[in-house]
């Protein structure tokens, strides 16, 4: 035990992972974390005993291209971590592994639902990932399958695509996003409805603002 205490606003209380971040600092076990180590001792039991169960790790192929979707849409391992109740690494580890363990795969499944359909806070991390060849979620009809094969276009959008996500990331700062043709002229079209110059907006972005732009100068 150390010095260290658990936040009471930590997202694992509630969870098996919280009990374990609780042995791991105050060791002031909350009620909700107590129950849901139960369940998983419980849950433990049945598997070995009941259903004859002895191996708690699978094949990591479906966790980890599920991490590895999500950061390519700009999810971080901590926000992934967080998100599905584990320890802080963990996803960073899974990523890496041939195996997991069957209750994180689970827990990691539940939040890929939450987040699969939402753009992470992290343009960098979704540029890295898409640089490594990772893929979206909408490469995968079934992501545990590990005969099938991904489609590879899938991390590749429309000239014509608007995606408004994008359009609000870059108009509150995130100035080095991809964006498409189309976003190009929803950004530089908001921008100047904002009362902002086309000059701030070229140095900050590297594009031709003028390009993107649909007004028309009457001659003098």
């Amino acid at each position: 035990m150390t010095s260290e205490t658990f936040p009471a606003d930590d997202p694992r209380h509630g969870t098996n992972a919280g009990y374990l971040r609780h042995v791991e600092t105050d060791r002031n076990y909350c009620e909700p974390c107590r129950e849901a180590h139960a369940i998983y001792r419980r849950s433990l039991w049945r598997r070995r005993y009941v259903l004859g169960v002895t191996s708690l790790y699978i094949d990591s192929t479906g966790t980890r291209r599920r991490i590895q979707a999500l950061q390519a849409l700009g999810w971080r391992y901590t926000d992934i971590d967080t998100t599905a109740g584990v320890t802080d690494g963990w996803s960073s580890s899974a990523v890496r592994g041939t195996r997991v363990n069957i209750t994180q795969a689970t827990k990691l499944a539940e939040a890929y639902e939450k987040l699969c359909m939402h753009l992470g806070p992290s343009g960098r991390c979704r540029t890295w990932a898409i640089r490594k060849g990772w893929l979206t979620p909408l490469a995968w009809d079934d992501i545990d399958d590990p005969n099938e094969k991904p489609r590879r276009g899938s991390n590749q959008r429309s000239r014509a695509d608007v995606d408004e996500a994008v359009v609000i990331r870059f108009l509150t700062g995130e100035h080095h996003l991809p964006t498409t043709v189309a976003e190009r002229y929803e950004i530089t079209a908001r921008w100047e409805a904002q009362g902002r110059s086309l000059g701030d907006l070229e140095a900050l972005s590297g594009w031709n603002s003028n390009r993107y732009t649909t007004r028309q100068d009457g001659a003098a």
